[in-house]
């Protein structure tokens, strides 16, 4: 009876960093031991290489796997193979840009996918309840350090979705003086109605402009 020992992973020889399985059988002819692991992962080891075969393996270089969608774009050349960006506030976080919402988005704590200034607060702050936005205190949320932690808040949908881009537009000034005003004021209101909060800031903004 013969006894297989595992032994530690190996690294593809084609320098994709990606590690071999353990031979399934004993072959000579490619110096396979049962047990052992391969010297390549799946194809990365034939001469002739498919251009297919090349594309996964620069994607494998660069630590990103592609879907087969995206290997046939990159064989016709209307996929460009980038090295994955990284989150500077949430360590080992990829990210992603979202061209229509014009947004980074990332993969989430709880492993589903999620936009990377929600992530930077929850691994800042800790948990949001339900209910809230998070609010950009720049007025800005396009570019990546627009998600510092320093530069976000926690809103009630109506105030950030309502209320605050409103007041900006209205009176023709940058988002974040209007929260600025929201965060002086939002003390002394603190048993107001939102709607007594939205016309102090009115009242302070018209005062600012005579």
């Amino acid at each position: 009876m013969t006894v297989v020992t595992a032994t530690a992973p190996r690294l593809c020889a084609c320098g994709c960093g990606h590690p071999t399985l353990p031979a399934q059988r004993t072959d000579r002819r490619y110096g396979n031991v049962r047990g052992q692991p391969l010297k390549y992962w799946a194809d990365h080891g034939i001469r002739i290489k498919t251009a297919a075969t090349c594309a996964k393996i620069s994607a494998a270089k660069l630590g990103r796997k592609l879907s087969p969608a995206h290997i046939q774009l990159a064989v016709e050349g209307r996929f460009k193979i980038r090295p994955p960006k990284f989150s500077p506030y949430i360590p080992n976080t990829t990210l992603h840009w979202n061209k229509k919402m014009q947004r980074w988005f990332c993969r989430g704590l709880n492993g589903r996918g999620m936009l990377h200034a929600r992530a930077v607060y929850e691994y800042t702050y800790g948990p949001i309840s339900a209910g809230l936005h998070v609010h950009h205190r720049d007025g800005n949320c396009s570019r990546l350090e627009d998600d510092r932690p320093e530069n976000l808040m926690l809103l009630t949908p109506i105030w950030n979705s309502r209320f605050l881009p409103t007041l900006a537009t209205g009176f023709g000034v940058a988002e974040n003086v209007v929260t600025r005003l929201y965060c002086e004021l939002l003390e002394p209101f603190a048993d107001r109605s939102d709607q007594e909060l939205f016309a102090a800031i009115c009242a302070e903004l018209l005062k600012r402009r005579s």
